[in-house]
């Protein structure tokens, strides 16, 4: 565990921020 989940997470946020 490199951080991807915390990668992934990251994205995933970022993702439903941007669902307006």
């Amino acid at each position: 565990n490199f951080g991807l989940d915390s990668l992934i997470a990251g994205f995933e946020r970022l993702r439903s921020s941007t669902t307006d």
